[in-house]
C-alpha cells in the first residue's frame, strides 16, 4: 500500500470566491482534502487543483445562478487519471447552487474529462485498451514536421497518438447536482485524463441552477 500524493499549492493560499447569492467575497482552501490510501499505481492520483480567474453572473430575480471557475494542476505523466471529484465537489459547495447541473469542461486536445470507477485495476486497463486504439509508436501525420504547416509550435512534441486517444474520450462531462451534491453513482468518480504529460492544464467548472 502507498499514499497518493495531492498536489497544492506551497505553500497553501487562500482563494477568493465570489458567493452568488451576497456578492461578497470570502476566503476558502481548497487544498484540504485528506490522503488516499490506494494500492501502489502510478498512474491513479488525486488533485485539489488551484483555483483562479473567479466569475459570477447572476439573472434577474432568484430564477438562476451561474458560478464559474478555472482550476490548474500539474500532471506528471502520461497517460495520468487525475481524480478531481472532491475538487468539483468543494466549487460546488462554494458556489451555493443547491440544484442544478456543473460542467467540467477541458481546455486541451490532448486531456480528457472522465467518470470512471476509480479502481486501480481498471484504470490499467484503459490505459493498455488507449494504447491498443492509438500506440504512441505509429506514424501519425501530425508528428511529421516534413509536411506538417499548421499550429507548429517552436518545440513541438511528437503527440499524434495523444489527439488521437483524447478523440476517443470527451472534452466535459455534466452532472447533476440535487441538495449542493453530486449525483454521482456509488462507484462513479470524476476524473482529469492527462495523455500528454507532465504539464501543467486547466480545467473549467461552472455550476448552474438555483
Amino acid at each position: 500500500m502507498s499514499w497518493v500524493r495531492i498536489p497544492s499549492p506551497a505553500p497553501t493560499q487562500l482563494h477568493p470566491l465570489v458567493s452568488p447569492r451576497t456578492n461578497q467575497y470570502h476566503q476558502t482552501d481548497l487544498a484540504n482534502i485528506r490522503l488516499k490510501n490506494v494500492t501502489s499505481y502510478d498512474n491513479v492520483r488525486y488533485s485539489s487543483g488551484t483555483i483562479n480567474f473567479p466569475r459570477k453572473s447572476e439573472s434577474n430575480g432568484e430564477e438562476m445562478t451561474s458560478f464559474s471557475c478555472a482550476i490548474q494542476l500539474n500532471s506528471l505523466t502520461a497517460p495520468e487519471f487525475i481524480d478531481i471529484t472532491e475538487t468539483v465537489e468543494n466549487t460546488v459547495s462554494q458556489s451555493g447552487i443547491t440544484s442544478g447541473i456543473v460542467t467540467v469542461f477541458s481546455k486541451h486536445t490532448t486531456a480528457a474529462i472522465r467518470v470512471v470507477e476509480n479502481e486501480p485495476l481498471l484504470i490499467n486497463d484503459l490505459t493498455k485498451m488507449l494504447e491498443r486504439l492509438a500506440p504512441q509508436g505509429d506514424y501519425y501525420q501530425h508528428n511529421d514536421m516534413e509536411i506538417r504547416t499548421v499550429n507548429v509550435g517552436k518545440e513541438e512534441p511528437p503527440n499524434g497518438h495523444s489527439h488521437c486517444q483524447q478523440f476517443l474520450l470527451a472534452s466535459s462531462e455534466s452532472i447533476p447536482i440535487l441538495n449542493s451534491e453530486l449525483q454521482l453513482g456509488q462507484w462513479q468518480r470524476l476524473f482529469f485524463v492527462d495523455l500528454d504529460g507532465p504539464r501543467t492544464r486547466e480545467y473549467l467548472v461552472q455550476v448552474l441552477g438555483v
